[in-house]
């Protein structure tokens, strides 16, 4: 409290003297609660520490039993597709529990990845890392802010919120974060390739000729200028938004070194973006510095994308679409001559089917491979535009 008397001017009137006491001892206080908060916190991450490095085998109920045990009310969220475990945690404070249910480089990255966005203001704060005998462990912020898919689907667009996410994907790209190199869809379209061979997956007629195009159009993205730190995994789940309206990502597992416009592309799709937002999207991210180049670049990593999310439809029905690829079901000779049939039907533009269905109105799409067909009737007539041909002049100098 000295200090605080000392800042007192004692030559002027008492009543502001009075004043100025009051504004310093509320000040004083504050900070006693704040450093009184900041013990507490530090106590709960040191028994989370205890509990986490000393279950050797943390498997879900034995890691629940002894976090209980510490007094924290735990609360199991829905296992992510990579098999691992979130909780969130609260005693005082609430957190975030990952549990990485291996010791594969990939988890070592993954953890890395997400205390390195963490510090940029990317994604939640790291508080506590680290590995036991079989897993790899992260406690982070508990957000206070909502999951993307509580607050839009792609049926109906918020551009404000939009136009935050591209801001937060922006900064990512240019955050200059060293990241291992990403598995983007390209090498994922390579996989699922081999899968469609191996096991005569049923494809449509457009597949072939999108085969062709392939490789060229992977060696127009080989840019090193546009390979930067990329999330590579952005959707409704994995994009919170605050009371700001600001966006952050979670689940670093997917992001590495990259292509932006691979990424740029990828998140037009998920949105179902039509080309007249796709304009919107560039101009807002590039800004002043937007130019031709920019736009051919997205027109073929965009134009690849529509290729490469149809060939995972195909798959779909038959596989998981991600390693390690089990099986879902077999390929039935019936399947292939429906396919066949399939294909010969003429489907929407991919625009008007969107504008359509934002409207309200219906379609014929009904399952995975009707998808796959429109997504590469798309591809192809992308492909075939005076605009690729445009696109890949400037591209490919």
């Amino acid at each position: 409290m000295i200090k605080y008397f000392s800042q007192l001017n004692l030559t002027h009137d008492l009543s502001r003297n009075i004043y100025i006491f009051l504004i310093l001892l509320i000040q004083f206080f504050n900070n006693c609660a704040l450093a009184c908060e900041s013990k507490f916190a530090a106590d709960e991450l040191d028994s989370l520490s205890r509990v986490l490095k000393l279950n050797e085998t943390p498997l879900a109920e034995d890691l629940e039993h002894e976090l209980k045990k510490e007094g924290f009310h735990c609360q199991k969220l829905q296992n992510s597709c990579s098999g691992n475990d979130v909780f969130k945690l609260e005693k005082k404070y609430p957190y975030i529990l990952k549990v990485l249910r291996t010791l594969e480089k990939s988890s070592a990255n993954e953890v890395m990845m997400t205390e390195n966005a963490g510090i940029k203001g990317l994604g939640p704060c790291v508080f506590l890392s680290g590995k036991t005998s079989n897993t790899y462990f992260m406690v982070m912020e508990f957000l206070e802010s909502r999951p993307l898919s509580t607050l839009l689907t792609w049926l109906k667009i918020d551009w404000e919120i939009m136009t935050s996410i591209f801001a937060t994907t922006k900064k990512l790209h240019n955050s200059n974060l060293t990241f291992p190199p990403a598995t983007t869809l390209i090498d994922y379209g390579r996989e699922h390739f081999t899968l469609i061979e191996t096991c005569k997956i049923p494809t449509s007629r457009e597949y072939q000729d999108f085969l062709k195009y392939f490789d060229y159009l992977a060696s127009l993205l080989n840019n090193a200028e546009s390979v930067k730190p990329c999330h590579f995994d952005l959707h409704e789940e994995n994009i919170f938004i605050n009371n700001k309206r600001l966006a952050t990502f979670i689940d670093w597992d997917c992001a590495g070194m990259g292509d932006i416009y691979l990424e740029l592309a990828a998140l037009s799709l998920k949105f179902r973006l039509t080309n007249i937002q796709d304009s919107k999207m560039l101009d807002e991210y590039f800004g002043s510095s937007f130019s031709q180049t920019n736009k051919s670049y997205f027109f073929v990593a965009k134009s690849l994308c529509f290729g490469l999310l149809a060939v995972r439809e195909f798959i779909r029905p038959y596989f998981s679409i991600f390693p390690p690829y089990s099986k879902v079901k077999e390929v039935q000779e019936d399947e292939v001559i429906i396919m066949e049939s399939l294909s010969q039907t003429k489907h929407l533009r991919y625009d008007d089917l969107i504008n359509l269905l934002r409207e309200g109105g219906s379609s014929n799409i009904t399952n995975d491979l009707e998808i796959g067909i429109l997504l590469m009737q798309e591809c192809l007539n992308r492909l075939n535009s005076d605009s690729f041909l445009e696109a890949k002049k400037i591209v490919a100098i």
